[in-house]
């Protein structure tokens, strides 16, 4: 389906290349393409924010374009205060947006404000009630807010609109897992997708159930697959562990590949474990946080 909605974009634009929404969703469909591994990050994250540059260049008060600046400025640059400035603007034009709101809600989630993050993206659901991916959003800051039974409705949900969506069924396991439910996580987890992600919760679910050959077998194989574009999640992976050394080194190497995962520390329950080691202050700070 990704592969066919960015042939559409770019087929619409080559037909009006004076046209400003099809090139704001190109800049968008980018990002989300390197933010996911598909696609080289830097080349990715260049020709995402070439396709938003043209869409304000068209438009400049399109507000989906300043949203999608704002996305390449959060999973790309690392840019909080350009980051701020886009969603903003981008507020001011469109408040009612669902994707304005989950943009504001992602920034909220990276400076490590919980509630107000499930609050936007509880307000861009309800603006885009079809939309898997905002639903999949929602469900995603209830479960780092500690909401787990709220997180579970949500991604069921998710899931219903869009049975072959990636991440949710990952999601879905840990937040069965997180009530005390491990029998219907691991039968949950196989289920996901996305093999990276398959893997990262199966390392987390099953340390935490005990089974550690089982929980050594998925990280082994995240690390395989996933070493160029999950170096966040596999120091993840490591944290709850209970391996702090290797989730640091991991760290390192996310910030060194410019790991689009890499934005979402401050929130992450999976790195808490860090927190009290002096090397988790100096790491963030590193991030500009």
């Amino acid at each position: 389906g990704f592969d066919e909605a960015m042939a559409c974009y770019e087929s619409a634009v080559a037909l009006d290349p004076d046209y400003a929404d099809p090139w704001s969703e190109l800049g968008t469909a980018y990002s989300l393409e390197a933010g996911r591994g598909w696609a080289p990050v830097a080349e990715g994250f260049a020709r995402a924010r070439q396709a938003t540059e043209r869409a304000l260049s068209l438009q400049p008060d399109l507000a989906e374009a300043h949203a999608a600046m704002a996305w390449i400025r959060l999973s790309h640059d690392w840019d909080w205060q350009g980051a701020g400035e886009s969603i903003r603007r981008a507020m001011m034009l469109a408040p009612g947006s669902a994707l304005v709101l989950a943009r504001a809600g992602t920034l909220a989630r990276v400076q490590g404000r919980r509630d107000a993050a499930v609050e936007l993206h509880r307000r861009s659901a309800a603006q885009d009630p079809l939309s898997s991916s905002i639903v999949n959003t929602l469900g995603h800051v209830r479960h780092l807010a500690g909401r787990y039974a709220e997180a579970e409705v949500v991604f069921r949900r998710a899931l219903e609109l869009a049975p072959l969506r990636t991440i949710s069924h990952a999601w879905l396991a840990l937040s069965l897992f997180a009530q005390g439910r491990g029998d219907e996580a691991s039968a949950e987890v196989v289920l996901e997708v996305d093999p990276e992600y398959r893997n990262w919760a199966k390392a987390i679910l099953y340390n935490g159930l005990g089974h550690a050959p089982e929980s050594d077998e998925a990280l082994q194989e995240l690390i395989a697959r996933g070493a160029g574009d999950c170096a966040a999640q596999i120091a993840e992976a490591h944290a709850v562990r209970g391996e702090a050394d290797a989730a640091f080194a991991w760290l390192e190497r996310a910030h060194t590949q410019r790991d689009p995962g890499i934005f979402g520390v401050m929130a992450s329950p999976f790195l808490r474990a860090l927190h009290g080691d002096s090397r988790w202050a100096t790491f963030v700070k590193k991030l500009g946080l």
